[in-house]
């Protein structure tokens, strides 16, 4: 059965929406960011003597940053990603770049909306670990963007 372009970029906005409010919920929802800060030993052991880690500490000058802050920054990337795969789809075929940075910015924005969001919470969180959430977040849309294109002949 072949949809309409109008019909398939509903069903894709639905499915973006739905993505949407469930990281939404996610980001908010105390019990899930809790399971996030538990990372396995052999994680942690590896992130504290790894050269990355101590390169994320060094660019980010903050010697506090932790196991668990980098896969909660793994997580926004995969999350992200999905979300910028989602957005590509719903765009179309068209492949550019100012269609990269159409859904990079896209994914920026919800993932700032996540952000205010849990400002007005009890968060414990540094704001550059904000700004750093809302990057991934354009990362991960620009990512998801590059598999759709490189997926898109097999998709459509």
């Amino acid at each position: 059965m072949t949809r309409t372009p109008k019909a398939r970029a509903v069903i894709y906005a639905a499915t973006i929406s739905i993505a949407d409010a469930g990281l939404l919920f996610l980001a908010l929802d105390n019990g899930f960011y809790s399971m996030t800060v538990y990372v396995p030993h052999f994680i942690r052991e590896a992130f504290r003597s790894s050269p990355v880690a101590n390169a994320v500490r060094f660019l980010l000058a903050d010697p506090g940053w932790t196991a668990s802050d980098l896969v909660r920054k793994f997580y926004s990337l995969l999350a992200f990603g999905m979300l910028g795969f989602l957005i590509s789809r719903a765009l179309g075929a068209r492949i550019s770049l100012s269609r990269l940075l159409t859904v990079a910015a896209c994914v920026a924005a919800l993932s700032a909306i996540i952000e205010i969001f849990q400002r007005l919470n009890p968060v414990h969180e540094s704001r550059l670990s904000s700004v750093i959430d809302v990057l991934c977040g354009a990362i991960g849309g620009a990512v998801g963007y590059a598999l759709h294109a490189m997926t898109r002949r097999r998709l459509d």
